[in-house]
């Protein structure tokens, strides 16, 4: 009995590892899977209103020559040049920009075509910053209830990649952002300040950059910042 009990022990032991193996390699798999979709290119606005593409750096990939496009997603992304009788006149492009497909509007209605917001990096979420609430400002603590950044910020997003989107001033008319995920500024894990700068629509990292935009509703163009709260600006 003795025996066949470390049998089974020695049996459930194994399957374990070899399902945490498993595991290790298929999240790797899936992250690189992200990576290759997403291949790292962030669409910009020109002063001419067309979009193009930059890399994480500011390159600019594919120039500005696009009314609407869409995200990248396994090496190709929807856009759009003109639009006829109405409607937008749809084309797929890879990377370098070339055209790879160009369809009518009822015909790319049924294309399964997903727009990825997931650009690359696999996103980090601190465990360690907890939100609360003093005198109606946010501040953060730790998980033995330490304050670590005192309550100062009217409004406050996760810390992801070390930083944190804030709004420190606040808003006389609350009412006129309430469809709008808006901030002013971004902090590090100390509290410092990084940038004050107006983020609307703001949507976090989309791969190794902070997307948001310049007006409600996905308005004003858009616009990214590095962690360390640099304005990366699409250049030649």
């Amino acid at each position: 009995m003795k025996h066949a009990t470390n049998h089974i022990q020695q049996r459930y032991h194994t399957f374990e590892k070899i399902l945490r193996t498993t595991i290790t390699i298929l999240l790797i798999l899936i992250s690189g899977l992200i990576y290759a979709q997403g291949n790292g290119l962030y669409k910009f606005q020109s002063e001419n209103n067309k979009y193009g593409f930059m890399d994480k750096n500011g390159n600019i990939k594919i120039k500005p020559e696009y009314i609407f496009v869409n995200d990248f997603d396994g090496g190709i992304c929807k856009v759009s040049k003109e639009i006829i009788e109405g409607s937008y006149k749809w084309i797929v492009i890879d990377t370098l920009g070339k055209i790879k497909d160009s369809r009518t509007k009822k015909t790319f209605n049924s294309l399964k075509y997903s727009s990825s917001k997931t650009k690359g990096m696999t996103e980090f979420k601190s465990d360690k910053f907890f939100p609360f609430q003093k005198n109606q400002l946010l501040g953060f603590k730790d998980e033995q209830n330490k304050v670590i950044i005192e309550p100062k910020f009217y409004k406050i997003d996760k810390f992801q990649n070390g930083v944190c989107a804030v709004r420190i001033n606040k808003v006389e008319f609350e009412f006129e952002f309430a469809n709008d995920y808006f901030f002013d500024a971004l902090i590090d894990e100390n509290g410092k300040i990084l940038i004050e700068i107006e983020m609307h629509s703001y949507m976090g990292f989309q791969g190794d950059l902070i997307e948001f935009y310049g007006g409600p509703h996905f308005m004003g163009g858009v616009y990214y910042l590095n962690k360390n709260g640099k304005k990366i600006n699409p250049t030649e």
